[in-house]
């Protein structure tokens, strides 16, 4: 566990590599298959996804409403094991 959290800043960087260039954008998929194989995944901050605080870390929001949902991922979050082990600092849209 110790081991995993200390390899999340190296994940954070790929991820924004992959963002930033187009032609690492296959690597992403099979990237994230090896690590659902050694137990990590991310956690789902797709936009307009539901916001859970036992997943997300809300550090900014937006709008008016009741209803949050996601609006932008900040810093993504992972599971381990299906436990989180690092919440998904997200923006969130109140609807």
């Amino acid at each position: 566990y110790s081991t995993v959290l200390k390899f999340l800043p190296l994940l954070d960087d790929l991820d924004r590599a992959i963002a930033t260039y187009e032609e690492l954008k296959p690597l992403a998929k099979n990237f994230e298959k090896s690590l659902k194989n050694l137990g990590l995944e991310k956690i789902d901050t797709s936009e307009g996804a539901e916001f859970n605080p036992e997943l997300h870390d809300a550090v900014m929001s937006e709008g008016d409403g009741t209803k949050e949902t996601i609006a932008e991922t900040l810093r993504p979050g992972y599971l381990y094991e299906g436990e989180v082990i690092r919440p998904a600092m997200v923006k969130i849209k109140l609807m």
